[in-house]
């Protein structure tokens, strides 16, 4: 992909300059530090662009030498008159290089199996099944428990679908195929705020533009459905198609609910953040009110939200005036810390599987950012000091707003994020351990369209 972006440019016999001249400017400068920066990033230009990008762990297959196959949903943004629908991509990972050699030398006890290298069949990409879906996509989720499970947000409703995706087929032009297993209802307007219950698996919540929350219980059925003898009986097929009310609803903003989370070990606990600014934590026993509310919490809205995976009371946020903040949510004036680095606003942030002190943003000036709590005050390698010592790695291969990015779930795959952006980018990348170890130079990629 970026060898095809060089050649574009190259072939213009106009002067570069602009847009054009920073964009050049700024892919040269990353695709110079990329070699030494990565243990593997792989670029797929999509038919269109994704808003929505979602790791599907039950697919991964972890048989070959150096390398994985996994599996990520992405979501188009078709224009009108053309087809929207979720993708199933499987793309082709290395194998973190430290981890390699110690399997290879077979400390972990383990057999090298034989079949394809890593360098056989690097940059393979595929997809391997497509859901026609009725609007733009917003957001895509996998439960937890049974990532086959796919919760669909669109833009033609503010239904959401929830799809079994191992009971339909690849590929099918039959419209009762895109059919979805389970529809649930309760929303008036489409939204982008979805996210599964880690603490209770059948609870899914959602925020729409209306200021609307609602949250739903699908246990039951989705436990009748993955029962293999049901299935069996009814042919291979068992349709939930009903639709489901939400067992209650959140009233209180009256402004666009663009993320929700759920916390991570209490399943009443939901936290919310709006385009009037304000980031909102509610317990489902009490839907009348927000139990904390962090009023103001970034300027011009608040765009994203992730509870801790361990701290109780622990919330990261992040919104359009480019801060990452992190809140003890018990002490709602003010938070208890903010991570500066973007140069525009923050478009989400999520806390790492892997390690307590690890968190992602990506943003609207098309960097992701990795930092690590763990760094906070230590020195910086930066002569001028404006890369915050919690910087841990600095993502520079997108040129457009990243639209989503999220952390590979599965703890045997640290630091492997999948992204993308605004330009028909999807990307799935792992930081070298030496890169995430030392500081990103992030002067080598602040490019000025003037320059």
């Amino acid at each position: 992909t970026v060898s095809v972006l060089y050649w574009a440019m190259s072939s213009q016999t106009e002067p570069v300059s602009g847009p054009l001249l920073a964009l050049y400017a700024r892919l040269g400068a990353w695709r110079k530090q990329a070699a030494s920066l990565y243990t593997g990033c792989q670029t797929q230009m999509l038919e269109w662009p994704s808003l929505a990008v979602e790791w599907l762990p039950d697919r991964r297959d972890t048989q070959y030498n150096d390398f994985s196959l996994h599996s990520v949903a992405i979501g188009t943004q078709a224009l009108p008159g053309s087809l929207n629908y979720v993708a199933t991509v499987e793309m082709a990972t290395p194998v973190d290089m430290e981890d390699l050699a110690d399997f290879l030398r077979g400390e972990d006890g383990v057999a090298v199996a034989g079949g394809a290298a890593f360098a056989d069949i690097k940059g393979h990409s595929r997809i391997t099944q497509m859901i026609p879906v009725d609007g733009i996509v917003h957001k895509i989720r996998a439960m937890p428990r049974w990532s086959h499970i796919l919760a669909i947000t669109n833009s033609s409703s503010g239904v959401i679908d929830i799809h079994h995706t191992l009971s339909r087929p690849a590929f099918s032009a039959d419209p009762a195929d895109s059919e979805p297993n389970l529809r649930l209802k309760g929303l008036k307007q489409p939204g982008f705020g979805l996210e599964w219950s880690h603490a209770d698996p059948g609870m899914i919540v959602a925020g729409c533009d209306d200021g609307t929350i609602a949250y739903w219980d699908i246990a039951g059925p989705m436990e009748a459905f993955d029962d293999e003898e049901e299935r069996a009986a009814a042919g291979g097929s068992v349709r939930f198609r009903d639709h489901v009310a939400p067992v209650s609803k959140f009233v209180g903003q009256r402004d666009m609910i663009h993320d929700v989370a759920c916390h991570r070990t209490h399943p009443n606990v939901i936290a919310s953040a709006c385009q009037d600014g304000t980031v909102c934590v509610w317990d489902t026993r009490v839907v009348t009110a927000a139990t904390f509310n962090m009023r103001n919490a970034h300027a011009g809205g608040a765009f994203g939200v992730s509870f801790h995976n361990t701290a109780t009371h622990s919330l990261a946020s992040c919104g359009a005036d480019g801060a990452v903040s992190l809140w003890d949510i018990r002490r709602a004036e003010a938070p208890a810390h903010e991570l500066l680095f973007h140069t525009a606003g923050v478009a989400g942030v999520s806390w790492a599987p892997f390690s307590d002190s690890v968190l992602l943003s990506y943003g609207l000036d098309a960097n992701i950012v990795l930092w690590d709590l763990n760094r906070s005050g230590l020195p910086t390698t930066k002569p001028d000091a404006s890369a915050p010592s919690e910087l841990a790695f600095l993502h520079a291969g997108h040129l457009s707003r990243v639209t989503e990015a999220r952390w590979c779930p599965s703890l045997d795959d640290e630091w492997l994020v999948a992204s993308c952006d605004a330009s028909n980018m999807l990307q799935v990348f792992r930081p070298s351990s030496d890169a995430v170890e030392e500081h990103v130079q992030a002067e080598a990629f602040d490019v000025d369209a003037d320059d």
